[in-house]
């Protein structure tokens, strides 16, 4: 579908019918593009990018003389944030071009009928702004979903600090959490890289003011994933506190086998010493089985009040 904008009227035209003197945006389907590419002289690699569905979040920008190339990867918009589509951008001086190389995906569309609602009520956008306003349709719930996390991370201090915490569980936790933000820092690395080379302008591809446009993007994309990098500190230090318990719970663990053992030493020095070989009075003694009780006893009771007043438990 290929729309022309002037001033604020927007009209769907046919491919044939494309001036590049007017400005112009569509979206396209992969098959759609492939069809029209050739004719347009866009170069092979950029569509060995499209064709890559193994392509990640670091794709470099593709600049030539005509026009300005990038493919973006988006994430899930829930809390699980995998990748979940791929799209291109071609940007000319006139011409918007994006390629939505996942056609079950609707949220490519929903931010292209943003942008062209956009369009209609300002007069005399540009191609720079339209790029801007598409690229932060995608951020505008990101501040909420990472205060989300930031909430999340939070509860899951709490459990590890009240030492209410399951271990596997936790464990299984923070590495999600892991992942999670390496996923988002990933993703907002590719719109600085993205942004900055379209900044630098080398085809001239923009005119100086409509480069403020894109450095807003970039400077939304720094925000976040300075967020992002915060996150990431945050859950090393309750990766931190997580083994700090598993320490305490261990010592603790120690302490209480070492206080049983330590009970039942003059327990085991006293049955050695009665087991012995040698004849003693207190075998014949008709009260020396319960003299040896007694001691035992009074032995056990002396540990458990100096293990008490040491606090040892």
């Amino acid at each position: 579908m290929f729309v022309q904008i002037k001033e604020s009227t927007l009209q769907e035209i046919e491919y044939s019918n494309v001036s590049y003197e007017e400005l112009t945006v569509a979206l396209l389907k992969l098959d759609e593009f492939l069809d029209i590419c050739e004719e347009l002289g866009f170069d092979i690699e950029t569509i060995g990018q499209l064709n890559d569905a193994s392509s990640s979040f670091h794709l470099p920008p593709i600049i030539t003389t005509k026009y300005s190339f990038c493919s973006m990867s988006l994430i899930a918009s829930d809390l699980s944030f995998h990748t979940t589509s791929r799209f291109g951008i071609y940007l000319m001086k006139h011409l918007l071009i994006i390629v939505n190389l996942d056609i079950e995906n609707l949220k490519t569309t929903e931010a292209f009928e943003a942008m062209l609602s956009y369009a209609k009520q300002f007069k005399g956008v540009t191609v720079a702004q339209l790029f801007s306003y598409y690229l932060t349709y995608f951020l505008l719930h990101d501040p909420i979903r990472l205060e989300q996390m930031e909430l999340q991370l939070e509860d899951l201090e709490k459990i590890i600090l009240s030492n209410r915490m399951n271990i596997e569980k936790t464990r299984n936790q923070i590495s999600v959490f892991r992942r999670k933000i390496m996923t988002l820092r990933n993703y907002y690395e590719q719109y600085i890289t993205i942004t900055q080379s379209l900044c630098e302008n080398i085809n001239q591809l923009f005119p100086p003011a409509d480069i403020i446009s894109i450095r807003l993007i970039d400077s939304r994309a720094k925000r976040l994933y300075a967020r992002t990098q915060n996150l990431s500190e945050y859950l090393t230090q309750i990766k931190e506190s997580y083994m700090a318990q598993l320490d305490i719970s261990l010592n603790s663990v120690m302490k209480l086998f070492t206080v049983v053992t330590t009970i039942f030493m003059p327990l085991s020095l006293i049955v050695g010493w009665y087991g012995m070989n040698f004849k003693m009075p207190e075998l014949r003694w008709e009260h020396g089985y319960l003299w040896v009780s007694s001691l035992s006893i009074l032995v056990v009771t002396i540990c458990i009040v100096i293990f008490k007043k040491k606090r040892f438990f």
